[in-house]
């Protein structure tokens, strides 16, 4: 009996495995990320919303080319982890949380890289600062983006 419930609980731990760690980030694939999915509309968004709050001189010049990965987590809600490519050249960090039933679409974390090949972190949007973006806004792009 000891042994079936060993086998069982094998089974199981495989099967959690191969559909992803229950609650955790889940990557996403190509077409997720693709020109006019919603993970490209939502970083190309919050990147634009992100710089007409900033001051910072180097983001000014910079401006959204592609994502380059993300990850989501469905909670109340779903929280991204987003990875963009800047032009001419630099690298975006973002998390962002949305609700679409609460109207709620929020970065909850902005870093930038100014170079491919730097090491340099400028925070942008920190733990204890979100930055709300407006909803319906999000809505109309994703929108006018899709075929």
């Amino acid at each position: 009996m000891l042994a079936k419930l060993a086998i069982a609980f094998v089974i199981m731990a495989s099967d959690f495995a191969q559909a992803g760690q229950a609650g955790g980030y889940e990557a996403a694939t190509a077409e997720e990320i693709a020109p006019g999915s919603h993970c490209f509309v939502l970083a190309s968004y919050a990147i634009e919303q992100i710089k007409a709050q900033s001051n910072s001189l180097t983001l000014m010049q910079k401006s959204f080319d592609k994502v380059l990965s993300m990850e989501h987590q469905v909670v109340a809600g779903t929280n991204y982890r987003i990875r963009a490519h800047l032009q001419p050249s630099g690298l975006m960090s973002l998390s962002v949380f949305e609700q679409p039933w609460t109207q709620t679409l929020e970065v909850t974390e902005a870093t930038l890289t100014p170079t491919d090949d730097s090491s340099a972190i400028t925070t942008l949007v920190g733990a204890s600062s979100h930055l709300r973006l407006d909803a319906a806004e999000f809505a109309k792009r994703l929108e006018m983006a899709q075929p």
